[in-house]
C-alpha cells in the first residue's frame, strides 16, 4: 500500500554558486522515492541566488508523493534551472523514509547538502483526509506532463548519485517514539558527514576516488569565485585539470590578488599625496 509523504520545500541557505559570468542562478528543487525513481519537484525560482526562497503558489514548492512500501528512502536534488545546457546540480541530500513523522508533529528541518548548505523544508506522513493543495501535488508527481520542465533530465537523474548512508541511517524501529527517531536521525546525519568526509566509500581505491573528485569541485569552485570577484572570466578547462594543477593555480590568484592589492593601496597613497600637496 502506497504512503503519501508531503514536502513542503521553504528556503535553500548557502548553496554552491552553479552560475557564470556572475550571474544569479535559477535554482528548483526535485525530490525522488528510491528505489521505486518516482519523482516531483518545484518550479525554478529566477535569479533565486545562493539563498532562495520558495513560495507555493509562485514556485509549486508543496510537493507530495504516493511512495510504495517497499521504497525507503527520499533523494533531494537542488538544480540550476538552464535553458541551453543540462541543468546543473547545486547540491544532494537523502532522508530515510522511516525518520518521518506523522503529519501532527514537528517535522520541520534543515538537510545538510553534500556539496555545502541546507535545505530548509518540513517532511510529513499524511495520515488526515487530503485537502485540494495536497491533491494538486499528487497530480502534479503522476503526470509528467504537469511537471516543470527540466532541460538535460535523463543527464540530471543520472548524475545526483545516492552514495553514502541516508539522513535516518535504516535501523529504525516503527515503534520508536519522535524523539528518539530524531536522535537516531541526528546521529546518522553526523555519521554521514563524517563518511562524506572520509570520501564516502569503504573501498580504499574508490574512497580515494571519491575524495579527489571532491577536492577538484572545492578548488574549482574557489577559482571560479576569484574571477568572479574581480569582474573576469575563468579559464576554459579547469575541470580537466588535475588537483595538483588546480592547487597551483589557486595559489597564484592568491599571489595575484596580493600585488593588485598592493598596488592600488600605492595608488592611494600617491593620489592622497598629491592632494594633500595640491
Amino acid at each position: 500500500m502506497a504512503r503519501v509523504v508531503v514536502v513542503d520545500v521553504v528556503a535553500g541557505e548557502k548553496l554552491k554558486n552553479t552560475a557564470w559570468f556572475g550571474m544569479n542562478q535559477d535554482p528548483y528543487v526535485l525530490v525522488r522515492s528510491q528505489p521505486s525513481g518516482l519523482e516531483t519537484r518545484t518550479s525554478s525560482i529566477w535569479g533565486g541566488g545562493v539563498n532562495p526562497r520558495w513560495d507555493r503558489r509562485k514556485h509549486n514548492s508543496l510537493l507530495a508523493l504516493r511512495v510504495p512500501e517497499h521504497d525507503t528512502a527520499l533523494t533531494f536534488e537542488i538544480r540550476n534551472k538552464n535553458n541551453v545546457m543540462a541543468d546543473e546540480l547545486i547540491g544532494t541530500a537523502d532522508l530515510d523514509i522511516a525518520v518521518i513523522l506523522p503529519e501532527a508533529e514537528s517535522s520541520r528541518m534543515a538537510l545538510p547538502l553534500r556539496q555545502g548548505g541546507l535545505l530548509h523544508c518540513s517532511v510529513y506522513r499524511k495520515t488526515s483526509q487530503y485537502d485540494r493543495d495536497i491533491e494538486e501535488a499528487i497530480a502534479r508527481s503522476l503526470d509528467p506532463s504537469r511537471q516543470p520542465h527540466r532541460a538535460g533530465s535523463s543527464q540530471a537523474r543520472g548524475s545526483g548519485g545516492r552514495g553514502g548512508q541516508v539522513l535516518g541511517g535504516t535501523t529504525l524501529h516503527r515503534g520508536e517514539s519522535a524523539d528518539e527517531k530524531r536522535r537516531a536521525a541526528a546521529e546518522a546525519a553526523e555519521a554521514r558527514a563524517q563518511n562524506w568526509r572520509q570520501g564516502g566509500a569503504k573501498d580504499p581505491a574508490k574512497a580515494a576516488s571519491l575524495a579527489e573528485r571532491r577536492r577538484k569541485d572545492e578548488l574549482i569552485g574557489k577559482i571560479n569565485a576569484i574571477y568572479q570577484a574581480q569582474g573576469d572570466d575563468p579559464p576554459f578547462g579547469l575541470a580537466a585539470s588535475s588537483v595538483d594543477a588546480l592547487e597551483r593555480h589557486l595559489a597564484g590568484l592568491g599571489e595575484r590578488g596580493a600585488r593588485l592589492r598592493k598596488k592600488e593601496q600605492k595608488e592611494r597613497q600617491l593620489q592622497a599625496a598629491i592632494m594633500g600637496g595640491g
